[in-house]
């Protein structure tokens, strides 16, 4: 195998093996929350859209203030990204721990995250792969006769 293709390779690799990690350790973190956390209805009580600027792009950015009530009966008041589709007084589902309530989170959208972790990490080492084993395969099919 070349050295610049065992870079090449290895380029593709070792990104795509980090984001399956990063994916597992995502999955993991999800359902040990859901194994525990404790639904209730939520009420959105504002919606603030703002615009990031960076040097490239303007960057449109949606954050709500959700309001619950916990197990024992108090209010709790959470900010958290939201969807341009979220509107003020629209009832959402909160997920929340027992012990922790001011650590909510709006049900829709938690594996966001976790599947673009791992279709990124399936697809770069899908090709880190395929770069190592498809040149193996070359030089099998295509012999370099030293003579």
């Amino acid at each position: 195998m070349k050295i610049a293709n065992f870079f090449f390779a290895l380029f593709f690799l070792l990104p795509g093996i980090l984001f399956l990690r990063a994916s597992w350790v995502s999955l993991n973190d999800n359902l040990e929350f859901k194994k525990y956390a404790i639904e209730t209805e939520g009420k959105v009580l504002e919606k603030n859209e703002y615009t990031e600027s960076t040097d490239d792009e303007d960057v449109r950015r949606v954050e709500i203030v959700v309001e619950f009530v916990d197990q024992y009966n108090e209010k709790i008041k959470f900010y958290t990204n939201g969807s341009l589709n979220h509107e003020v007084g629209q009832k959402v589902v909160v997920m929340y721990h027992k012990y922790s309530p001011q650590e909510a989170v709006v049900k829709k959208g938690q594996w966001t995250g976790t599947v673009l972790l791992g279709l990124v990490g399936f697809v770069c080492t899908f090709i880190g792969v395929f770069v190592v084993f498809g040149y193996k395969i070359k030089e099998k099919l295509y012999p370099k006769n030293k003579s």
